[in-house]
């Protein structure tokens, strides 16, 4: 599989090159006549067609199965009438001939489906294109110039527009969907990060053969998993199966996000690529404790907090709802959000959701008159017995230590209602090990190379050294897995835009702009 994805690059890099010596070849052509002697509309129609190849190549590394049909039209014609003496575009025949044959040899990569109402527009105007087409050189036995290639190539680029554009598989789910993945939540979920599969930028793929889902959202032809199925151990390797042939049938390749240890064999054996991502720091409550010289700071952090009079309480949205607690709330959600110059993130977090609760817990630290300072908001696994600190959030005037004091206090509230241990969460990239695969030691230089140096775009560090200070009971590696078809570049970038919906180009820019002041 994994050569097959090579060779669809290496034709895609070829068309490229055509592309590129074809512009070479017209510069050059361009330079050596006189100003008078120029072709302005067969610029034109070169440059157009230039870009109909661009969008083509895009469609094709969708792997969009239109992308091939219209490719192998396209190419076919070009071959032949290159074959002819009189031609208007010269290509060279065996570069088309052989990129044409590497298509054919390999349509059954291309299964993706395109939008089918604007593929039925298109085809049509394919259609009447062809038989306006047919008329013209036919009955009144006009040939090519100009202007014909002109209207041509403009109506060509439109069809490719309409045909090439993606089928959307999002599937709107209903709130009794979400009902049923909380209950195989509460029976299989073992991985502290399963649990955020409620939120609403997943997608559910119900396996028919067996109970359980996979909670996933598509980016770039990528469905990307947060954690790993939710079923029992023995039908891991159904759904996983039934999963891939689903995404094959749609060309998806898969990533598996934050995975834990014990499905690492079923992945590796199901041809998934394998690499450790980062730490989970874990506090077991029943031999927890924050006395010892590492967890200094966090002392100190509580006893501040008790001598200004802060309390921790739960607040239970399900058992009775209070419009001003919730207030307060969402307005240090906005407000943190504001201080850390960036959106919402998604995917691997999730929302504060006092509309849909579901299982959350909410936990608020309040000041001596009654105000929130801070909130966290935990999701369970295990069947109850381990809680995932998964929203932390402050106001811009909570003292320092508000947050350390909210996690030791529902540690204790959380230990009181018999639950065994609470995850800290994710410190990617931090104290990982690589592997004796080749994609496996590259991907850990590039994660070792990121966790070293780009803490100005991402504060690993930063993070890592927080969870320390904690003192956790156990470091738990989480790993990521995906499919080996798929290229490095594209799953690092379909992860990032996964957590960035507001786009990466904005991510990089926002973080171009801090690193420089």
């Amino acid at each position: 599989m994994k050569y097959k994805k090579y060779h669809i690059l290496s034709i895609t890099l070829l068309m490229v090159v055509l592309i590129m010596q074809e512009t070479f070849d017209l510069l050059s052509s361009i330079n050596n006549d006189s100003s008078s002697k120029i072709n302005h509309v067969y610029i034109i129609n070169f440059v157009l067609l230039m870009i109909s190849f661009l969008f083509i190549i895009k469609g094709l590394l969708q792997r969009l199965r239109w992308a091939l049909i219209v490719n192998i039209i396209i190419l076919s014609l070009l071959v032949v009438t290159n074959l002819l003496e009189d031609t208007y575009f010269e290509f060279d025949i065996f570069l088309l001939s052989y990129i044409l044959l590497s298509l054919i040899i390999q349509r059954k990569w291309f299964k993706a489906k395109s939008h089918f109402i604007r593929l039925k527009i298109g085809i049509g105007l394919a259609c009447f294109l062809f038989a306006v087409n047919i008329i013209l050189n036919v009955i009144f036995i006009s040939r090519f110039n100009d202007i014909n290639m002109l209207i041509n190539l403009c109506l060509f680029l439109i069809i490719i527009k309409l045909t090439l554009k993606p089928k959307n598989l999002r599937i709107e789910h209903t709130y009794e969907d979400k009902l049923k993945v909380q209950d195989l939540l509460r029976k299989f979920s073992t991985n502290p990060v399963s649990a955020i599969i409620l939120e609403d930028d997943k997608q559910y793929f119900f396996p028919r053969f067996c109970e359980g889902v996979i909670g996933y959202t598509v980016v770039n032809n990528i469905a990307i998993v947060a954690g790993e199925p939710i079923c029992s151990d023995k039908e891991i390797e159904n759904i996983l199966s039934e999963f891939k042939i689903f995404c094959s049938d749609n060309s998806l390749s898969i990533c598996f996000c934050q995975v834990s240890k014990n499905c690492i064999k079923v992945l590796k054996n199901a041809g998934f690529i394998v690499q450790e991502y980062g730490k989970e720091a874990i506090i077991y409550l029943d031999t927890y404790t924050i006395s010892g010289s590492k967890t200094a700071k966090i002392r100190w952090a509580n006893n501040k907090m008790d001598k200004l009079g802060v309390k921790t309480t739960e607040y239970k949205p399900l058992v009775e709802r209070n419009h001003k607690i919730e207030e307060q709330i969402m307005g240090i959600s906005h407000e943190w959000l504001t201080m850390k110059k960036s959106g919402e993130l998604s995917f691997m977090l999730g929302t504060v959701s006092l509309d849909k609760p579901f299982d959350r817990r909410y936990f608020i630290a309040s000041n001596k008159e009654g105000d929130i300072l801070g909130f966290v908001v935990c999701f369970p696994y295990g069947s109850n017995k381990g809680y995932f600190v998964d929203i932390t959030r402050r106001s811009k005037d909570a003292p320092l230590g508000i947050m350390e004091k909210l996690t030791i206090d529902i540690c204790k509230i959380l230990k009181e209602d018999e639950v065994k241990e609470v995850s800290l969460g994710l410190a990617p990239l931090a104290d990982i090990q690589g592997n004796s695969s080749v994609e496996g030691v590259i991907i850990h230089k590039i994660f070792k190379f990121m966790y070293n140096y780009m803490n100005s775009f991402y504060g690993f560090k930063a993070l890592y050294d927080y969870k320390k200070k904690y003192n956790p009971s156990a470091w738990e590696s989480k790993f990521i897995a995906f499919s080996s078809e798929a290229s490095i570049i594209s799953i690092g970038y379909a992860m990032i835009k996964a957590k960035h919906p507001q786009g990466v180009r904005k991510l990089l820019f926002d973080r171009l702009l801090t690193f420089i002041k």
